[in-house]
């Protein structure tokens, strides 16, 4: 059979298979590449991710969704058996559907697949299907929504950010403006989790900022930051450098973030960006019911009294001898000038958060070992202890789980403390204007939690409205009126 054909091709000829990610079109809005999938589920043990979907609420979610995702789409939890590689792409066009490409080799189903749609067609063809096109190369079965010509592969396949990545993810802007041109994003299993490498494509701007930049984040201020700190970032504002940058934001989106801040009664956003100028520091730290959140900038002290003034009006906070307090809802709000820097706190103690604090946060071992090793010419550096600043957010998440029908969700924050002892983020700007973001942690760094949150509040809101669905079922089948879409889910 063909399909036995193609396994053994698979096997023998690989050196002669295109690269999967060699059908990914060159104008594709976002990429997705797995580059050696047998190499990362040797790595896979050795991560946190194991033990937690060990837990009682990891068994509960991996459960939940793999069995509606089964249901939904049969033989999708075994879809991937054995596969290799796998590359997925999407194109957007102005008035057009997205245009979805999936590329893998080594799978089984894929083979299968292969058989059944070209037992009477020659290597290379394309068939036209219900849903799209599929196309066979040597062992590689690459598939296209909607029409079009030929599935083919191109010659040469871009170099890796990091050659030893569990994934590469390719984010092209649909417009243009500073950020215009890629973002090339390389993702590696670590013993904490998940190690970012992002690289931006240097601009005009980017590239007379890095001409311009001659200040870089000092460890010191994360050093000086009390023991309770969660997570903390630093940089070192320099107007020569965000005047390149903000000459290069665009217009449209200035004008919006200056008439909000009009509107609000605040200082503008340019104004406010040249202004700052030295250290700037923020960070969060243990707190109950709440952590809290603590910022630190060099501002002018007229600039700085000038937003203390706008925030007092609009907030209602009373005066203080540097600045102003008050509640904010449930949140205890403190707002001051104090040795230069326009400081901004949650804190209950109040601007004492910031005029007592004592050296600790760099003694704990994960931020130890963050600080030691800041690249040169770091714009931005943030450390975190890992698992125990999750902690503190999942503790937010825990009445919601439970309201949702999800009691194992209360041992949450307890299983995150001690899955990683610590998180990390870079952001180094070269001399040629291509800012490079190291970052990892339990979660990977900036990109990869963006998009795990897009992803889990999508999946999420699904898996919500199959149990809605699933509730209304039985009370249509015994003949009473469906409850409205409204009605509370749980």
């Amino acid at each position: 059979m063909r399909c036995c054909a193609l396994i053994l091709a698979s096997a023998l000829l690989v050196a002669a298979d295109p690269d999967p990610a060699a059908f990914i079109p060159a104008e594709a809005q976002a990429a997705i590449r797995l580059p050696d999938l047998t190499r990362s589920r040797a790595r896979w043990p050795a991560t946190p991710y194991p033990r937690l979907l060990q837990t009682g609420w990891g068994v509960m979610l991996t459960g939940e969704w793999g069995s509606r995702l089964d249901q939904a789409v049969p033989g999708a939890a075994t879809a991937l058996d054995g596969l290799r590689v796998l590359a997925v792409a999407s194109t957007m066009k102005p008035s057009q559907p997205p245009n979805v490409i999936i590329a893998g080799s080594g799978a089984p189903l894929l083979a299968a697949l292969a058989d059944a749609q070209f037992s009477s067609m020659g290597e290379g063809g394309t068939r036209t299907t219900p849903g799209g096109r599929l196309s066979i190369h040597g062992a590689v079965v690459a598939w296209a929504s909607g029409p079009g010509g030929a599935i083919s592969p191109v010659a040469k396949v871009a170099a890796p950010v990091d050659g030893e990545a569990d994934a590469e993810i390719v984010l092209r802007p649909t417009a243009g403006g500073p950020a215009a041109g890629p973002v090339r994003i390389a993702l590696r299993l670590d013993a904490v989790g998940l190690q970012e490498t992002a690289v931006l494509t240097a601009t005009p701007a980017s590239r007379a900022a890095a001409t311009a930049a001659t200040r870089w984040a000092d460890p010191q201020e994360l050093r000086r930051l009390p023991a309770t700190t969660l997570w903390a970032a630093t940089w070192n504002a320099d107007p020569a450098v965000s005047a390149p940058l903000l000459a290069a934001q665009e217009a449209q989106d200035l004008a919006m973030m200056e008439r909000w801040l009009a509107d609000a009664g605040l200082p503008g956003w340019a104004e406010t960006m040249r202004g700052l100028d030295g250290p700037a520091t923020i960070w969060m730290g243990e707190g109950i019911p709440f952590p809290s959140l603590t910022a630190a900038l060099s501002l002018p002290e007229p600039l700085a009294r000038r937003w203390i003034a706008a925030a007092s009006a609009a907030l209602h906070l009373a005066a203080t001898p540097e600045g102003a307090s008050g509640f904010v809802g449930l949140t205890h709000l403190s707002i001051g000038v104090l040795d230069g820097r326009l400081v901004i706190t949650s804190d209950p103690a109040g601007l004492d958060a910031w005029k007592l604090r004592k050296p600790g946060f760099a003694d704990h071992a994960g931020v130890t070992t963050v600080l030691a090793a800041v690249p040169p010419r770091t714009v931005l550096l943030g450390a975190s202890r890992g698992g125990a600043s999750w902690s503190a957010i999942a503790q937010l998440a825990v009445p919601v789980f439970t309201a949702m029908g999800s009691p194992q969700a209360v041992a949450l924050p307890a299983d995150l403390k001690t899955a990683a002892n610590r998180g990390w983020i870079y952001a180094t700007l070269p001399k040629d204007g291509a800012m490079r973001v190291a970052s990892g942690g339990l979660f990977g760094g900036p990109f990869t939690i963006a998009m795990g949150g897009a992803t889990t509040t999508a999946a999420t809101i699904w898996l919500q409205q199959e149990l809605r669905r699933q509730k209304r079922i039985p009370a249509a089948e015994a003949g009473e009126a469906p409850a409205p879409a409204s009605a509370p889910m749980f």
